[in-house]
């Protein structure tokens, strides 16, 4: 897992950002605390880091199959080829507009 912290002082307070992937969710809880930050406080705050990158490529590639197993039998090779096309992008879009809108 890529991470990178970055340390900044604004106001005589110190903080740490932690910056990851953007299939990261991260939460700082220290950015609220006004308190001193410890070796305890950044393993606590690097523990709530969600990685959500493996879950979506095993339900991505377990859609194709399932979509492509099922497909094949009812439509002809061409038809198939252009459904898998339509409906890949549509997938793909989706996930990017959430996956923006939980950034924000």
């Amino acid at each position: 897992m890529y991470r990178k912290r970055l340390r900044f002082n604004k106001n005589n307070i110190d903080y740490v950002v932690y910056v990851a992937y953007r299939n990261h969710q991260i939460r700082v809880a220290q950015r609220k605390r006004g308190g001193p930050i410890t070796h305890r406080s950044q393993d606590r705050n690097l523990a709530l880091i969600k990685e959500k990158a493996f879950h979506f490529f095993f339900l991505f590639f377990s859609w194709l199959l399932l979509v492509k197993t099922q497909l094949y039998q009812i439509l002809s090779p061409a038809k198939l080829m252009w459904f898998l096309r339509y409906h890949t992008c549509q997938f793909l879009l989706l996930f990017f507009i959430q996956m923006l809108t939980t950034l924000q």
